[in-house]
C-alpha cells in the first residue's frame, strides 16, 4: 500500500469501520512506516487533545459586529 492510501484510512480503521482485509493490509503497512505511524499516533490523540481545547471566547463586541 502506498502511504497517501494507507493515511486516507486511518480514521475509518481507528474508528473500526474496515473490512477485515483492508485493516490487515494496513497494518502490514503500519508496522514497517514509521511516517504513517505517527500519523496514526496523532489521529489517536486528536480526541483527547480537543476535549482540553478550551476554545475562543467571543468578545462583547463580537456579537455586535455579528447584527
Amino acid at each position: 500500500m502506498q502511504c497517501e492510501q494507507v493515511q486516507k484510512e486511518l480514521s475509518q480503521m481507528l474508528e473500526g469501520a474496515l473490512e477485515p482485509a483492508l485493516e490487515s493490509a494496513l497494518q502490514k503497512h503500519l508496522q514497517q512506516c514509521v511516517q504513517c505511524r505517527q500519523v496514526r499516533e496523532q489521529l489517536e490523540r486528536l480526541p483527547e487533545v480537543l476535549k482540553t481545547w478550551a476554545g475562543i471566547e467571543p468578545t462583547m463586541d463580537m456579537y455586535d459586529r455579528l447584527q
